[in-house]
């Protein structure tokens, strides 16, 4: 027999008992010594204005509009700075290229700044370096509307929706976008950007006048020349990129990287030819940035080209001691150790490789080296299947690519391993998202650290808010919010746990309420609230736990004795439940789920004819609960009467259309009946 009781069957308009009230929410106000710590936190990014203070701002101004009682215009200071706040964490986290990291911060912030153009576009942005290029586009395309009437904003909008196509190898619908956004905003970036989609429609001129006009504004300076080289050599012009870097050291022969990036041009134009110079510009590099990990491990890549396979192991080593997350290292290391046949070792670099790996376009889609080699490893296994995943890894890799890349990419598979496993040497800096170094790791955790307790106190007080004008699910969810923040803010379980509550969000107000009590066994309210919720969420025995302290204290509260006793009904102790139930029906005959438990109670202990009787009392008192009609049906097949049971099972599936229960009880209460009516 089908247990429907609990919440779902709760339709009828009988006499019910009344849920207990919520007792006072809490507004936490920050401590002093924490208001002291968010005071003192100077979070400077990238010389723009102290994010620190102007969050500080916020939160002064919505702590001052809640005391004098403006909650509307608190809550509003509440939501900016909890969304600038979770909207700086998530650059923080795109720019270390943990976009996945990223993307939730940047969800709650739009979740309170919805229409914030400029936390759309920032995540936009993230998106496409990412490679979450249908996100990207999506929302460029919308900024491209919403951002009409604001040249600034439709410019950027324009520059992100043209960098996404240049990556989806849309390149005239790209270089379209781009041009729009030159003509609307000529700034350094949508130039740039703008001469990078011209070099991958191999347009050398337009680059060229590009790069001429922005060297005319810029100045000639080992800067602007650094970046031309980047955009020459990560488009496959080797001797414009070289003649670049070159410039860079003549002007300036200790600017960070130059050397480094002349050697990965050196080695991606010549290979072996040129290994002297390479190694060279390598240790110069390594001269004036010991911590350059890109440079060790393009130093181990040297070496074991020239199959100096201990000098290799050791400068690969080294660069990933200084930056494990970087995954060249890795890649490097699995090729070399999949030359020496050390099969089980390279799986585990080139498996580290690929879940460090971010955005797969990086470095012209490198990593599909390390999919190939995998693939080759895996066949060697025998895992056949898995092999065949990187393999098809390999192919997508293939077409996302370039035309120019895929037409020297298309005929290596199969060939030898090292056709597909020697990558070139990253032409990149250090400061792109995948290179982050430890410390600016620790930078962003010291900030969210330092947030954590604005955050969390802004979303308890929004919480509050929002209970005050008994907008309750919202309550709950904001508090929520403050619980991943701070889950040890005093206070806050209690409030999350009535909102809940009041919200009838029961299984949610369990877990706050259990840690509230925790803390506090003798609230004798919240035990009740407590136990009221395990019992609506269908935790029986959660609620017979909760409640057993106050078995004797019940009389005042009916609804709360009602549940400890149906709920030991339903954890097996039907006897002291039914008892319990008996007492409570002789002062509340006249209320139908009573009635309907003990019903359901007198059947299981195969008191049938009685708890037929409960069970018509139940549909007296409300006609319309298709509950009770259906274990009134279910009683009277219990005692055999098919012909009074198919009627009340008809009722129930009638009122509640949606049950699937009802309906299959009434086909095989049907089913019954013809039999038994055929029979002679």
């Amino acid at each position: 027999m089908s247990d429907t009781s609990g919440p779902k069957g709760r339709y009828g308009r009988g006499k019910r008992f009344v849920m207990l009230a919520p007792a006072r929410f809490a507004t936490v106000l920050l401590l002093a010594g924490v208001l002291v710590s968010c005071a003192a936190a100077q979070i400077d990014m990238d010389g723009q204005p102290n994010v620190g203070a102007i969050l500080q701002r916020h939160y002064d101004a919505a702590q001052n509009f809640q005391q004098q009682g403006n909650l509307a215009q608190a809550a509003a200071e509440y939501r900016l700075l909890i969304g600038d706040s979770l909207a700086e964490l998530a650059l923080g986290e795109a720019n270390l290229g943990e976009y996945t990291k990223a993307a939730p911060y940047f969800d709650g912030a739009l979740a309170l700044e919805p229409n914030s153009s400029e936390i759309r576009l920032a995540y936009a942005r993230a998106a496409m370096e990412a490679g979450d290029l249908d996100h990207a586009q999506t929302v460029a395309r919308q900024l491209l509307t919403e951002e009409a009437g604001n040249p600034k904003g439709l410019a950027a909008a324009h520059e992100v929706l043209g960098g996404t196509l240049l990556k989806m190898n849309e390149d005239p619908q790209a270089r379209q976008e781009l041009e729009a956004a030159v003509g609307l905003d000529p700034s350094f970036d949508n130039a740039y950007n703008l001469a990078v989609a011209c070099l991958d429609m191999d347009d050398e001129k337009c680059a060229d006048r590009l790069f001429t006009g922005m060297e005319a504004t810029y100045g000639d300076t080992p800067a602007l020349h650094m970046q031309f080289g980047l955009a020459w050599g990560q488009s496959d012009f080797g001797p414009r990129a070289e003649e670049e870097f070159k410039k860079v050291i003549a002007e300036d022969p200790k600017f960070p990287e130059a050397h480094y990036c002349l050697a990965a041009t050196y080695r991606d134009e010549h290979e072996t030819a040129t290994a002297p110079l390479v190694e060279k510009e390598i240790k110069e590099d390594l001269a004036i940035t010991p911590g350059d990990f890109l440079a060790w491990a393009a130093l181990g890549k040297l070496a074991e080209s020239q199959q100096n396979y201990a000098a290799a192991a050791k400068y690969l080593g080294q660069a990933i001691r200084l930056n494990p997350r970087n995954p060249d290292a890795w890649l490097y290391q699995g090729q070399m150790d999949y030359g020496l046949k050390q099969w089980a070792v390279a799986e585990k670099s080139l498996r580290h490789a690929i879940q460090l790996t971010t955005d797969p376009s990086r470095n012209r889609y490198q990593i599909r080296d390390a999919h190939y080699l995998l693939g080759r490893i895996l066949t060697r296994e025998g895992k056949e299947q898995e092999a065949a995943a990187q393999m098809g890894m390999v192919q997508k890799f293939i077409e996302s690519s370039s035309a120019r890349d895929r037409a020297e990419l298309s005929g290596m598979q199969g060939q030898n391993v090292q056709g597909m496993g020697g990558s070139p040497i990253t032409l990149e800096l250090k400061d792109a998202g995948v290179n982050a170094d430890p410390a600016a790791i620790k930078r962003l955790a010291d900030m969210q650290k330092r947030l954590a307790p604005m955050i969390a106190d802004s979303y308890n007080n929004l919480g509050v808010i929002a209970a005050t004008n008994r907008d309750f699910s919202r309550a709950s969810a904001y508090f929520e919010s403050a619980s991943e923040w701070n889950p040890a803010m005093p206070g806050l379980n209690l409030n999350w746990g009535q909102a809940a509550f009041s919200a009838g969000e029961f299984g949610t107000a369990v877990t706050p309420l259990t840690d509230y009590l925790r803390a506090h066994p003798d609230d004798i309210h919240m035990r009740a609230t407590l136990g009221i919720s395990q019992f609506m969420a269908q935790d029986y025995r959660g609620c017979v736990t909760t409640l057993q302290p106050l078995a004797e204290q019940m009389d005042s509260t009916p609804q709360v004795a009602f549940m400890y006793a149906d709920a030991l009904v339903k954890t097996g102790r039907t006897g002291p439940g039914i008892e319990r139930l008996a007492a409570l029906e002789k002062t509340y005959s006249d209320v139908e789920s009573l009635r309907l438990a003990l019903g359901k109670a007198y059947l299981a202990v195969g008191r049938k004819q009685t708890a037929v009787e409960e069970l018509r009392t139940a549909v007296r008192l409300d006609p319309q609960s298709p509950e009770a009609h259906y274990e009134l049906g279910e009683a009277l097949l219990v005692e055999g009467d098919a012909k009074d049971a198919v009627p009340e099972l008809e009722l129930a599936a009638h009122l509640a259309p949606g049950n699937p229960d009802y309906h299959r009880e009434l086909s095989r209460a049907g089913e019954g009946r013809a039999l038994r009516q055929r029979q002679p």
